[in-house]
């Protein structure tokens, strides 16, 4: 995905300007100014990078290269026989006059380069340049990546071995070797020749000018290419990320700690509503318990009376029995019935023996004895008897 986000190269000469919108394969956009003697760099930038085409979601990059005229590279003699570049850059650093004759201010320096040759080379440029580029560029909503030397930027747009450039006045003849700088030469040109080489498949294929090889050259130079010179960020911008940074760190901080402690907080939320569930279960489990225990209480006093009324007849359908068997000049005085399916009652009528056959015939009635004698009652106007006889109930076949 980074080869394919589209950065913007910038070429700056003595007398011209050219800019690039182009990935790693492709040109996008393409524009040239002309830039006037003696006019700050800032106003021949502001208007190409106006004319850029904007993305949509984030700011795009800048990649400048730049002439020998702003940009001065050279091999560097005089550093100890060390391979490590961090120690020789530190040296050019702090004495770069050494290095670098003719140079009056402040400046920039980049790291030390060394090339296939093992020669060293350095490149440094005015820090108020710098401070005018990245300005410029910022004011257009675009942040400087880096500064390139335009012969290392020219090694990525063409594919030949030896070339040459003209910047002004200034002819430079660069070799390469697997696209690294191995020798340069600079030299004063009475003209301005247009460049004649071989450019590489993207700018023929965009038809694009070779003029613009610089621009388009400087998008494909390695981000942490020695030769490279980075701009110091701006202390308000550093300090505006620095804020995000910590603000990030302290929500990454945070997940985390909430990613480990979220297992532990996950089982004491289940463990604890697992537990409210099991007391809500102990209790329904308890009145379940007593509501069968109440059911068999209740179950087994129907389970009696349903095995009473199920072996007897009951006691409606024996007196209706009786008042059939019965005389019409009878009655029932009293009758008792017992659990154990045995009873007793007492008649009073005319006469004693219509009394007996009449409970004779009653069918559900069994073992009828007398008990006591027959008393006779003679205090009414026609003489009545009375009867006490037991029985026993016969047993119902079947289910009702």
């Amino acid at each position: 995905m980074a080869g394919m986000r589209p950065t913007i190269g910038i070429g700056v000469a003595s007398t011209r300007v050219s800019a690039v919108l182009a990935t790693r394969t492709r040109i996008l956009w393409q524009a040239t100014a002309q830039r006037e003697a003696g006019a700050a760099l800032g106003e021949t930038l502001a208007p190409l990078l106006a004319e850029c085409p904007r993305a949509r979601f984030r700011s795009r990059s800048v990649v400048l290269a730049l002439g020998p005229s702003l940009l001065r590279l050279k091999p560097v003699v005089g550093l100890p026989k060390s391979q490590d570049k961090r120690v020789l850059a530190s040296i050019v650093s702090e004495g770069p006059e050494r290095f670098f004759l003719g140079e009056t201010g402040s400046f920039v320096t980049s790291r030390v380069h060394l090339d296939m040759q093992s020669g060293a080379w350095a490149a440094a440029m005015s820090a108020l340049a710098v401070r005018e580029i990245v300005d410029a560029c910022a004011a257009c909503g675009y942040r400087v990546r880096s500064i390139v030397p335009t012969s290392i930027a020219l090694g990525y747009a063409s594919d030949e071995t030896a070339l040459e450039w003209n910047d002004g006045a200034v002819c430079m003849q660069a070799q390469y070797e697997r696209r690294d700088l191995v020798a340069l030469r600079c030299k004063r040109s009475e003209c301005e020749a247009a460049p004649s080489f071989t450019p590489v498949n993207a700018l023929r294929d965009a038809g694009s000018d070779v003029a613009i090889a610089d621009a388009f050259g400087a998008t494909k130079v390695r981000r942490r290419h020695d030769l490279a010179i980075r701009p110091a960020p701006d202390p308000a911008v550093a300090t505006l990320w620095r804020r995000r940074l910590m603000r990030a760190t302290a929500a990454c901080l945070t997940a985390c700690g909430m990613t480990m402690a979220a297992p532990t907080i996950a089982e004491a939320i289940v463990s604890r509503h697992d537990a409210h569930m099991l007391t809500r279960v102990e209790r329904a489990a308890r009145v379940a318990q007593a509501r069968y225990d109440s059911l068999s209480v209740v179950t087994a006093q129907l389970a009696q009376v349903a095995s009473f009324v199920g072996e007897h007849q009951p006691t409606t359908v024996l007196l209706a029995e009786l008042t059939r068997a019965l005389p019409d000049s009878s009655a029932v005085q009293r009758i008792t019935i017992d659990s154990v399916g045995g009873g007793q009652l007492t008649v009073v009528g005319p006469h004693a023996d219509a009394i007996l056959e009449g409970l004779q015939r009653v069918p559900d009635i069994s073992g009828l004895r007398v008990v006591g004698p027959i008393e006779s009652d003679k205090s009414g106007a026609s003489p009545l008897e009375r009867v006490t006889a037991r029985f026993s109930l016969m047993r119902v076949v079947g289910t009702r």
